[in-house]
Parts: C-alpha cells; sequence; structure tokens
C-alpha cells in the first residue's frame, strides 16, 4: 500500500548507487520523482519541485540531521505543514549519549520555528533511534 495515491512524493538522494535502487523500486508508481541531490542544499533541486510540499520525511545518517531538515522544510514545506525527521543518535555523535543527542536536535527544530507534536522512541526496532513530528509555525 503506498502512503498517498493523489499526490507527489518527492525522493532526494545523494548517491548514485541508492538513486538507481531507488528509481528501479518505484518504476510502477506514476507518483514519485526520484531526484539525485544533496539535501544539504535544497535550493539546487528546486527546479524539480513546483509546488509547496504537505509533509517532509527525512531519514538521513548525517552529523547536522535536524539542520539538514529545517534547510528542506523551510525551503518546501508549507504553513503549517509536517515534519518527520528520523534521528539516528550514533550519526550525529557516536560518543554522547543519545538522549543527548535527541535533546540537542529537538533544540533546532523548536528554534528554528516548529512546534514539537510527538517524539517517538523507536529503539525496539532500530537502537539509538528516535521520530520526531513537528509542524511548521512560520
Amino acid at each position: 500500500m503506498d502512503l498517498t495515491s493523489k499526490g507527489i512524493i518527492y525522493g532526494v538522494e545523494f548517491a548514485e548507487r541508492s538513486i538507481r535502487q531507488l528509481i528501479q523500486n518505484t518504476k510502477e508508481r506514476n507518483n514519485v520523482i526520484p531526484i539525485l541531490g544533496d539535501a544539504n542544499y535544497p535550493e539546487t533541486y528546486a527546479k524539480v519541485v513546483h509546488t509547496s510540499i504537505d509533509l517532509v520525511y527525512q531519514d538521513v545518517a548525517q552529523p547536522n540531521q535536524a539542520e539538514i531538515a529545517v534547510l528542506n522544510s523551510d525551503y518546501y514545506l508549507k504553513n503549517e505543514g509536517i515534519l518527520i525527521l528520523a534521528i539516528k543518535s550514533q550519526s550525529i555523535d557516536s560518543i554522547q549519549k543519545s538522549k543527548i543527542v535527541y535533546e540537542n536536535e529537538r533544540k533546532i527544530i523548536e528554534e528554528a520555528g516548529y512546534r514539537l507534536l510527538e517524539n517517538i522512541n523507536i529503539h525496539k526496532y532500530a537502537a539509538n533511534h528516535l521520530v520526531l513530528v513537528a509542524q511548521k509555525l512560520k
């Protein structure tokens, strides 16, 4: 079952091998647009995204996960849109306690003008992972 049957899904992927897999896995879905790009620079794929986005889902293994989420959400997410951010604490800081990493990422999201709606611990499915759900208020 697809997440949406009416909307468009933009999938941004940095690695060429992974974008090939994304293209292969979504070739039957007309509503998925794979984009080869660096999520640190959302303006570089603006030619492909022609409208405000209702929801941004981010799941990256980068040390600046919250900053990337804010950059893309500020650029594309409509006002009152939803951001879902999967945080991998070990990708941010492998020495710091996960709880502290999560708190720092939450602060980045909130200080950027997003209201935290949910904080979901998914450790039983993926160790050292947490999902934040936030709403854009600006």
